[in-house]
């Protein structure tokens, strides 16, 4: 009896609560979406309502702000904007005064959404009470998510650059590792992504696991632009395969889960090839080859079509790909090298014994046209030979005046 009593006077006091009530949609497109917020006064206990406002918070703030108040009419009777962006957009209906006609509302169409609309509103209402004192009741929060479907642009998706000389076009050497880079607009909420594979010749694509970074970052920094979001990812992959195809795909997590269900993909094909022999010339060797990997790093360069791969056999019926070719132009080069440095050798030989001869000449022709007292010019061996051993006659003197005159011993 006493829990029934209890019961029906929580009833009555529930009856005569004075509420603020909010409504307000969870979630509301950027292009396609209508954003509709009302504040009315709920339940009993209000005697006259001096104001209704609409309060948000934004991710990015700690406290409430008011965007729109409508007061009574002494003091007002139109709704205000204390929000720029919505005073620019938005269409409103508001009065207060009266309970049985108190409301404040506003809409933005579908078409004027935009990211900085969302946020957590509450509604909060000041009225009188039964004594005339002045109060104020305020509703629970309502959260609004603006949400944006992926655009419809397909993702950008790059291959590390082909690694076969005179291939282009995603050409890879067997055991490469290259690197895959794909960027997407995803929306908001961001939408997953991920690479898949299918060897050639398999029917379903399966996910690349090796997922190296997913970074997610907004289109825009403008506050109208700044929920709808980029996605970029970058995995690694170990050519293995002869020929193949990747996807990269923006999909739903729920709906698309699998390789080859998704919103939208870009795909790309790639080849591999085996490391070219060293000794290809030789068919009756047997060569071991070991294959090294490497990686390369993504690149945006313009594509180029890709040359005809060379092909040779030996007759043992192994093939020899792409970089055979570049081994025969190596020798080449090496044998033309040799060449030039043994003429190079010939050269100085001659230019020094060209030397010689001219060192001697001058020798004979210069310094034993004069009388010097030296011996004959086949007897030096160098201008140094004849610097040390030669001394000459003197050629000037004094006479008795103290005058520089020439010396007729040398004309005797």
């Amino acid at each position: 009896m006493r829990e029934a009593f209890v019961l029906f006077i929580l009833f009555i006091a529930q009856g005569k609560a004075q509420v603020a009530n909010l409504e307000a949609p969870a979630q509301v497109d950027v292009v396609n979406g209508e954003l509709v917020v009302k504040c009315a006064p709920s339940g009993n206990g209000f005697n006259f309502i001096s104001r209704l406002e609409i309060k948000r918070k934004l991710v990015s703030e700690s406290s409430y702000i008011t965007i729109l108040y409508v007061e009574d009419p002494p003091k007002g009777s139109d709704p205000v904007f204390r929000d720029n962006n919505l005073a620019l957009k938005a269409t409103t209906e508001g009065r207060a005064g009266r309970v049985s006609g108190a409301l404040l509302n506003f809409s933005v169409s579908a078409g004027r959404v935009t990211c900085e609309d969302g946020g957590s509103y509450q509604c909060k209402i000041t009225h009188t009470g039964a004594n005339n004192e002045s109060l104020t009741v305020t509703s629970a929060s309502v959260n609004v998510a603006v949400v944006a479907n992926p655009s419809s642009g397909l993702p950008v998706f790059d291959l590390s650059p082909s690694n076969v000389p005179g291939s282009t076009d995603n050409v890879y050497l067997k055991g490469t590792t290259i690197v895959l880079i794909c960027q997407s607009e995803v929306g908001s909420p961001a939408r997953p992504m991920r690479f898949c594979h299918r060897p050639a010749g398999m029917p379903n694509f399966l996910p690349v696991s090796s997922t190296q970074s997913d970074v997610v970052t907004p289109v825009s920094t403008e506050p109208g632009k700044i929920c709808i979001l980029s996605r970029t990812i970058v995995a690694t992959f170990a050519i293995a395969d002869n020929a193949g195809e990747f996807s990269c795909d923006v999909y739903n997590a729920t709906s698309n889960a699998s390789c080859g269900t998704y919103l939208k993909t870009s795909v790309r094909s790639y080849s591999g090839q085996e490391y070219p022999y060293c000794n290809a010339s030789n068919a009756d060797s047997t060569t071991t080859t070991t294959s090294t990997t490497t990686t390369a790093s993504p690149t945006t360069t313009n594509s180029l079509s890709i040359d005809e791969t060379f092909i040779a056999e030996n007759s043992s019926g192994v093939s020899y790909t792409g970089g055979l070719s570049l081994l025969l132009l190596g020798c080449a080069l090496i044998f033309l090298s040799g060449i030039m440095v043994a003429v190079s050798a010939i050269l100085y030989i001659k230019a020094k014994k060209l030397r010689k001869e001219a060192e001697m000449s001058m020798i004979r022709s210069t310094y034993d046209s004069v009388r010097f007292n030296a011996g004959p010019g086949p007897n030096y061996s160098s201008l140094e030979d004849l610097k040390e051993q030669t001394q000459h006659r003197q050629i000037e003197e004094l006479d008795s005046d103290g005058y520089m005159v020439p010396s007729m011993t040398t004309y005797k």
